[in-house]
């Protein structure tokens, strides 16, 4: 049972609130349009209200390098049709988070710009195929019942960075070769700080020195085999810190794509098995599976779940390609 204050902390909803409520919302939507927006307008809730549904913080940003380049050469429905493909995938700059690709129907896309005509996004994606922006991949799923290969909804390949304007091509190679100078001038300088110490006697054919006669050489050589050692630390310590670093980047990205498949298969149960896949497969592999299973589940052919069909799926391509999706090294 409850207590006093249990009772009193938590609002409950009776028959009767519910009623109201429903009087009260049914009167709202006999107002025309305009004069409803003005109606809930005056209501203290009504900002809070517009705020759970609209999602102020969920914005899509484009640089302003697109809009000035990009956008008076590609024309208005082709950038809205890039943009809503760049909203079907996302990219972190600053962790290298990525998935460049997407594979909506071109029925859904026209809905989701607001146009009618398919034929309108066909020319549209066309335009942006032209400028590079996207590239598309024909994709097929096995159909159990004709046995035969199908066509699916094409996979984009969608350009996340802004690629560089015609014009801007002349300064970009300018500025590439400028740091490529300024590169070599570095690793030069450093080599001089601390590399071998310069002609101190004749040198063998492998750059090594020859025993010096003089006096105070063997102390100079001394040195310079001490530094050369440091210098090999040094360049071993930021090779294990490099592989460190990008062995934890890749495990962020398996990380990140096991728990998407979770996501598009609502199944966070089987998350660990997904994690071996996104370890083992290779990425188009997976989203293709991820696509069959989509398809199978929006025409009925799913009988279990959408899980089991995903699992189902990549188990058999993984077969195909003599990938073992076991932690025994043994398929199950």
């Amino acid at each position: 049972m409850r207590t006093k204050r249990e009772r009193t902390a938590t609002p409950v909803t009776t028959r009767a609130q519910e009623e109201a409520a429903q009087a009260l919302a049914d009167s709202f939507h006999s107002l025309p349009s305009p004069d409803l927006a003005q109606r809930l307008a005056i209501e203290p809730h009504y900002p809070e209200v517009r705020d759970e549904i609209i999602q102020p913080d969920r914005v899509t940003l484009q640089s302003w390098y697109f809009w000035q380049k990009w956008v008076p050469r590609l024309g208005p429905v082709p950038t809205a049709l890039f943009i809503r493909l760049r909203m079907h995938c996302y990219y972190n700059r600053h962790t290298g988070e990525r998935r460049d690709f997407c594979f909506p129907s071109q029925t859904k896309l026209a809905q989701e710009i607001g146009l009618k005509d398919r034929k309108v996004i066909m020319r549209a994606l066309r335009v942006l195929e032209e400028h590079g922006l996207v590239k598309r991949e024909s994709q097929y799923r096995y159909d159990p019942v004709t046995r035969k290969k199908t066509r699916t909804s094409d996979l984009y390949r969608v350009s996340m960075t802004d690629p560089l304007a015609p014009e801007d091509l002349g300064e970009a190679a300018l500025l590439t070769a400028q740091r490529i100078v300024d590169a070599a001038q570095h690793i030069a300088h450093e080599e001089t700080e601390h590399g071998e110490v310069q002609s101190v006697g004749p040198k063998s054919q492998k750059g090594t020195y020859i025993c010096c006669p003089k006096k105070g050489q063997e102390e100079v050589l001394l040195r310079s085999t001490s530094n050369n050692v440091n210098v090999n630390a040094q360049k071993l310590d930021r090779e294990q810190t490099q592989n460190q670093e990008t062995d934890l980047e890749t495990h962020a990205l398996r990380e990140s794509l096991a728990q998407r498949i979770a996501e598009e298969l609502e199944d966070h149960t089987s998350l660990g098995f997904y994690r071996l896949v996104a370890e083992k497969c290779p990425e188009e592999m997976i989203w293709r599976a991820l696509s069959e299973t989509k398809d199978a589940y929006l025409t009925g052919r799913i009988k279990k779940s959408r899980g089991a069909c995903f699992t189902d799926l990549i188990k058999r391509e993984a077969r195909e390609r003599a990938i073992i999706l076991s932690i025994t090294g043994e398929e199950p």
